[in-house]
């Protein structure tokens, strides 16, 4: 089996330098010996999998890419089993207990606010506990099944002029709470917008790195306000679209009238 992959990693190499392969460069790329190398391109040749144009040249031949194809696929395949049949079954996920929770005890998972938690309702993924815990402690479980990450969160950016511009003093307040009131994390992206939610009452989940906080927090399902100054607005705008994440944009002036 070792010697077959290494075959199958080698003519992958070749295929990607040739025509012009250096023997030595392989065998520091795949942490085998030169020798090593040297006595699977003479195998390959032998093969017919590759063709010898002189020192230093190779190219594959029709059969040689043909096998490399083949053998790729059911690399994928073999890997895709691996993944979804092995590993999963042996993952170990990080969950908050909802109640106290018994040593192997089967429990149900469910996402809240972006965080899994485990507990005796009877729906959704199931999965059993490694060890005893009690309510509100970190508890690991495994043999986790049917679990689906919940659907992206949408982003609403609410724009806070510049402090020159009138700043905080410049929001509708009224209406900032009124989005809030609707959000799972409100993060702030600059001094001016800290100051706004501060002013309408609103609980801040992040200021610091908030751009990063907010596309973890949509990706893990949460609505999110991201209330940013102007200068701010670029950088978080390009995070979200990078994330593949949707998001509107509100001028904080009207807030969304």
């Amino acid at each position: 089996m070792r010697a077959l992959a290494t075959s199958f990693l080698v003519l992958a190499e070749i295929a990607a330098r040739q025509p012009s392969v250096r023997q030595a460069e392989i065998a520091k790329e795949l942490g085998i010996s030169a020798q090593a190398v040297s006595e699977c391109v003479k195998s390959l040749i032998k093969a017919g999998l590759v063709e010898s144009g002189g020192k230093g040249n190779y190219i594959l031949t029709p059969r040689g890419y043909e096998y490399l194809f083949t053998s790729a696929r059911e690399l994928r395949d073999l890997s895709s089993f691996i993944l979804q049949e092995i590993v999963a079954g042996l993952r170990v996920y990080t969950a908050i207990a909802s109640e106290d929770l018994k040593a192997n005890e089967e429990v149900s998972l469910w996402m809240e606010r972006g965080l899994l938690f485990a507990g005796r309702r009877r729906q959704g993924a199931r999965g059993k506990t490694l060890s005893a815990v009690q309510r509100g402690e970190d508890v690991a479980v495994v043999e986790v099944r049917e679990l689906v990450a919940p659907p992206p969160g949408t982003v609403t950016v609410v724009k806070v002029p510049r402090v020159e511009k009138g700043g905080s003093r410049a929001v509708n307040l009224h209406r900032l709470k009124y989005l809030a009131e609707s959000a799972e994390f409100v993060a702030a992206l600059g001094v001016e917008a800290k100051v706004a939610i501060e002013k309408a009452g609103i609980a801040c989940d992040a200021f610091f790195g908030s751009a990063y906080a907010c596309v973890e927090a949509a990706l893990h399902g949460m609505q999110v306000i991201a209330v940013a100054v102007e200068d701010e607005l670029h950088l978080l705008l390009r995070k979200l679209e990078r994330a593949g994440l949707s998001y509107r944009v509100i001028d904080a002036k009207e807030a969304g009238k």
